[in-house]
C-alpha cells in the first residue's frame, strides 16, 4: 500500500483540477438554464432583439396574444431591428401581422389600419412586394368603409381619407391619373357637404384634408389659390381653437402649392409664401404651434431663394443670351463649333449629376431629330476632379484636394459621354468662369433654348417628361416644324 501512495497522490494532483473545471462548468450550465428558465417571454424576446436574434424573438411574438398592445410593440421593435440590418422583407412581415390582427378584430382601430396601410405602402416595395400593395390596400379600404357612417362626419372617415389618398397614389404611378382623380374628387364632393350640413370641428378637418389631397390634381393655378384660401380660413379657425394639426397642416398644403408655381407662376408663388409667413407670424406667441412651425422655417427660406432664382430666369426670356465663355475647352469636337444662325440647347450639366444622367435619352433623340435642321445640343460643364476605371468602365471621383487636370478630365469626359452615346459637344468652363452665373444656373440639370438670333426663348430646370414635351415643342416652334410657326410664317 504505501508502495502504491505516491502514485494515488500524483494521480490525484493531475486529475483534480480537471475535476473542478468539470465541475465549474456544470455549475455554470446549470445556473445558466435556470436564468434562462426564470426569463419571462416578454424577457426572452427583448433579449433576443437585443442580441441580433431575431428570427428566435419572431418565433416567440407568434406565441403571444395576437391583440394585445405588447404584440405590436414587440412587433414594431422587431421590424426595426430588421431594418437595422437592411431585411426589409422581415421588417414588412411583422408590419404586415400587425395589419392582419388589427383587421381581424371585431372592433378594429380604422386610424391604426390606415397608419400600418401607409407603412406598408413605403416598405413593401423594397421587399420586392410592390404588385401586392393595391390588394392590401382595397382590403383595408373595403372593411373601414364598411364601418364608416358617410351621412355624418366621424374619425373613421379621416381614416378612410387617408386610405383612400394611398390608393389614388397607386393608380397614378400607373397611369391610371382619371381614375386617381375621381377618388379625391368624390372625397372632396362628400366632406364638402358634410361641412355645409353641420359645420363642426370634425367636418372642417375632413373639408380640409379633401382639399389638401385634392389641390394638386389641379391644373388650374386660380382654382388652386382659391382652395389653397378657403383651406386657410377651414385650418386657421381650428388652429386658433387649438388644434396644432391644423396649423401643420395648412403650412404644410401652402409649402407643396409655392414648389408647384415658383417656377411657373412666381407672382403666385410670392403671394402664397407672403400668406404663409404671415399665418406663421401670427401663430408665433402661440408656444405650442410656434414649437410645430419652427422646423419648416428653413423651407421657406430656401423657397425664398428658388423664386429669386425663378424671376431672374424669367426676366431673361425674350433677351439677347450672355456670351458664352471666349476660353473653354470643347469636349467632343476637334475645334470650337460655330452656332451662329441655329438653335441651340445650352444644357449645363456634370457626370456626377443622376437627373442629369436622366436627360441623355431626350437629348440624343433631339439631336437624331432635328440636329440636321439647324438645331444643336451644347452641353455645358465644369471640371470636378474626376479619373476614367477601365475595368468598371465608369468615371470615378479623384482627389478633391488636388487641382483637376484638363487634359486628363477631358479625356474622362469623352469617354464618359461615349458611354451613353452621347454625339454632341460639350464646353467646360473654368472655376473662375461666370457662364452658369449669367445664365441663372442654381441647380442642375439647366437648360437654355436660344433662337437662332441668339435670344434666350426658354429655360428650364430638371429632369422629367414634362420639361422634356416643353422644350421639344419650343424647338418645333423655332425650326417652324409646327402648324403654329409655319402659319406665322406665311402671314
Amino acid at each position: 500500500m504505501k508502495r502504491w501512495l505516491p502514485i494515488l497522490v500524483a494521480t490525484t494532483a493531475v486529475l483534480l483540477p480537471n475535476a473542478v473545471v468539470f465541475s465549474q462548468d456544470k455549475a455554470e450550465d446549470t445556473a445558466k438554464k435556470v436564468e434562462e428558465k426564470e426569463l419571462s417571454t416578454s424577457e426572452q424576446i427583448t433579449k433576443f432583439i437585443s442580441d441580433g436574434q431575431l428570427t428566435k424573438a419572431d418565433k416567440l411574438i407568434d406565441g403571444l396574444e395576437q391583440d394585445s398592445k405588447q404584440t405590436d410593440r414587440f412587433r414594431t421593435q422587431l421590424a426595426t431591428a430588421f431594418m437595422r440590418k437592411r431585411d426589409y422583407a422581415g421588417a414588412t412581415a411583422q408590419y404586415e401581422a400587425q395589419l392582419q390582427a388589427e383587421m381581424a378584430k371585431e372592433k378594429f382601430s380604422a386610424a391604426r389600419i390606415a397608419s400600418l396601410v401607409g407603412t406598408l405602402r413605403a416598405y413593401m416595395p423594397r421587399a420586392n412586394r410592390a404588385d401586392e400593395i393595391m390588394a392590401m390596400v382595397e382590403k383595408a379600404s373595403e372593411l373601414v368603409s364598411s364601418k364608416v357612417d358617410k351621412s355624418k362626419a366621424s374619425a373613421d372617415m379621416e381614416s378612410l381619407l387617408r386610405l383612400n389618398v394611398v390608393k389614388s397614389s397607386l393608380l397614378r404611378s400607373d397611369d391610371q391619373v382619371d381614375e386617381a382623380n375621381a377618388i379625391l374628387a368624390a372625397d372632396f364632393k362628400l366632406t364638402q357637404e358634410l361641412h355645409a350640413t353641420e359645420g363642426s370641428d370634425i367636418s372642417a378637418r375632413l373639408y380640409s384634408a379633401a382639399m389638401r389631397n385634392l389641390m394638386p390634381s389641379e391644373a388650374d393655378m386660380n382654382v388652386r389659390s382659391e382652395m389653397l384660401a378657403e383651406h386657410q380660413a377651414l385650418t386657421s379657425k381650428l388652429a386658433e381653437a387649438g388644434d396644432t394639426e391644423m396649423a401643420v397642416a395648412f403650412v404644410q398644403a401652402a409649402l407643396s402649392e409655392v414648389g408647384r408655381s415658383y417656377r411657373t407662376e412666381p407672382a403666385a408663388a410670392e403671394a402664397t409664401l407672403i400668406t404663409l409667413k404671415e399665418f406663421v407670424d401670427h401663430h408665433a406667441e402661440n408656444k405650442k404651434i410656434a414649437a410645430r412651425l419652427t422646423p419648416y422655417s428653413r423651407s421657406i427660406a430656401s423657397y425664398e431663394s428658388r423664386l429669386e432664382s425663378s424671376k431672374k430666369l424669367l426676366a431673361m426670356i425674350g433677351k439677347q443670351a450672355p456670351a458664352m465663355d471666349a476660353d473653354v475647352n470643347w469636349v467632343g469636337v476637334e475645334q470650337p463649333m460655330d452656332t451662329k444662325g441655329k438653335v441651340v440647347l445650352l444644357d449645363f450639366w456634370a457626370l456626377w449629376c443622376g437627373p442629369c444622367i436622366n436627360t441623355f435619352p431626350h437629348l440624343k433623340h433631339l439631336t437624331e431629330e432635328y440636329g440636321d435642321q439647324g438645331f444643336q445640343v451644347v452641353g455645358v460643364t465644369r471640371y470636378y476632379n474626376y479619373t476614367w476605371d477601365e475595368e468598371a468602365e465608369r468615371a470615378v471621383r479623384g482627389d478633391r484636394s488636388a487641382d483637376p487636370n484638363p487634359e486628363v478630365e477631358n479625356e474622362v469626359l469623352q469617354k464618359f459621354m461615349a458611354s451613353h452615346g452621347l454625339t454632341h459637344p460639350t464646353v467646360v468652363v473654368s472655376g473662375e468662369s461666370t457662364m452658369h452665373k449669367d445664365f441663372g444656373v442654381s441647380g442642375i440639370p439647366h437648360v437654355a433654348l436660344l433662337d437662332q438670333q441668339g435670344r434666350i426663348q426658354m429655360v428650364k430646370v430638371g429632369s422629367g417628361e414634362a420639361n422634356a414635351q416643353a422644350i421639344e415643342s419650343k424647338i418645333k416652334e423655332l425650326l417652324g416644324l409646327t402648324e403654329s410657326s409655319a402659319t406665322s410664317a406665311g402671314e
